[in-house]
């Protein structure tokens, strides 16, 4: 293992550093993460309200949804969620801006002799979110958004004692380690319910068990469709409640949850959802034009996903083809991701599509040899594999013209490679 690069070493050098001092990439358990957490004073009371966001699907865009309603209503707002697209700093981000690498770098080295000092290893994940906790610690802020990363009992973030949980929905995911039934996997999310507050549960995570965890820890529920109902909202911001009504609605709840200790008044509340602002989340069913060609770009990487961005996609107006352009991890549900498209798409568009995929460029991609596979057994005839997911894309941007479209999905590595393509090919 290589030394710590010190308070002159570059942010490339740290990240590098810290995946390598801890044996395994992913460790459930939130006892090491405490012990370093409670030594940078991260445990004791902070002077802001703190929002937890868990669920298998929608965390960023709520997230993005409250801390973008929170800023236009004048509020400084911190907000961590993961994992990235492009750039590391877009994990932690003050008032929708990322923070520098600089900053980054001085957090690394304040976690690091913490942790030496107490002679804990840290996984990557973890050794940031301290990192990311630390710097919003040291911060003026109205309001922190925290974003899980796995699960929600066992997940870094939960060290945190919040003050509104957020559970957006529950599928299946990361059943190595959250459990192989629905009901499991929603007793690790319910773990970041506190004893007494509220929690917001989507539509999507509506479960039996979800709510009997919730009222042994006597926690206020409010659950969509069934405890408040959807706001009207008018302004920028309307085509994004309607791409993603249950992350939009749940974002408002909270912040009708957390408006009297801030002092917001129902008025001024009132003339936001009138004047709803524009909010950007990339890799969300992004629509972009390439050379005249529409492209979807989406990070959906489960089938719950996957079946949300059919039925947006058949909400779309027909094209001559649509090129699909896919690859996800191996660990995840290459099959039911599958399925789930075909099942779903709609006839017309099924019989005018072209699959192009190969490996992502990442240590965790399904293998071309997998990928074989699946198109021989699972796609139409209609299906090509390729030795790398940019030769895919490159074929599909070659391909397509002007009344087709192309659609990108499988991962977060899958929207960053697309996006990467894109900003090569226009120069």
């Amino acid at each position: 293992m290589i030394g710590a690069p010190g308070p002159k070493g570059t942010f490339a050098e740290w990240l590098t550093y810290i995946e390598s001092i801890h044996p395994a990439s992913i460790d459930m358990g939130l006892s090491r993460v405490q012990s370093v957490g409670a030594a940078l004073g991260l445990l004791t009371t902070w002077s802001c309200p703190i929002v937890t966001v868990a669920g298998t699907n929608g965390k960023g865009t709520t997230v993005k949804t409250l801390a973008s309603a929170l800023m236009a209503l004048g509020y400084s707002v911190g907000a961590y969620t993961s994992p990235h697209l492009v750039h590391f700093s877009e994990r932690i981000e003050l008032n929708l801006q990322p923070v520098s690498n600089d900053e980054l770098v001085d957090a690394f080295c304040v976690v690091e002799q913490a942790r030496v000092l107490l002679g804990e290893t840290l996984s990557y994940f973890e050794f940031t979110t301290v990192a990311a906790l630390w710097i919003f610690k040291h911060k003026p802020l109205d309001v922190l958004i925290l974003e899980v990363g796995l699960g929600g009992r066992l997940d870094a973030v939960n060290m945190i004692d919040s003050d509104v949980s957020i559970i957006t929905s529950i599928g299946w995911d990361h059943m190595d380690y959250l459990g192989d039934t629905l009901d499991k996997i929603a007793t690790e999310k319910a773990g970041i319910i506190r004893s007494h507050k509220p929690v917001i549960v989507g539509e999507g995570a509506y479960r039996p068990m979800l709510l009997s965890l919730a009222a042994e820890k006597k926690a206020q529920v409010y659950i969509r469709g069934r405890d408040f109902d959807d706001e009207p909202l008018r302004g920028k911001g309307q085509r994004l409640n309607q791409l993603f009504p249950d992350s939009v609605q749940l974002a408002i709840q909270a912040l009708k949850l957390i408006a009297p200790g801030l002092g917001l008044l129902p008025e001024k509340l009132q003339y936001l959802f009138n004047h709803f602002p524009a909010i950007s989340v990339p890799g969300r069913f992004q629509q972009l034009t390439l050379h005249q060609v529409e492209w979807v770009i989406d990070v959906a990487h489960n089938v719950h996903a996957a079946n949300w961005l059919v039925e947006n996609l058949n909400q779309l107006p027909e094209v001559d083809t649509t090129y699909i352009v896919w690859c996800s991890f191996a660990d995840k549900d290459l099959e039911g991701i599958l399925g789930a498209v075909l099942e779903k798409l709609s006839l017309k568009t099924k019989q005018k599509s072209v699959w192009f995929i190969g490996p992502l460029d990442h240590i965790r991609s399904a293998i071309q040899q997998k990928l074989k596979i699946l198109s021989e057994h699972n796609l139409p005839n209609q299906s090509e594999v390729f030795e790398t997911f940019e030769q895919a894309l490159k074929q599909a941007y070659n391909q397509a013209k002007p009344n087709d479209r192309v659609v990108v999905f499988g991962s977060f590595q899958a929207a960053n490679e697309a996006f990467a393509f894109i900003k090569k090919v226009e120069g």
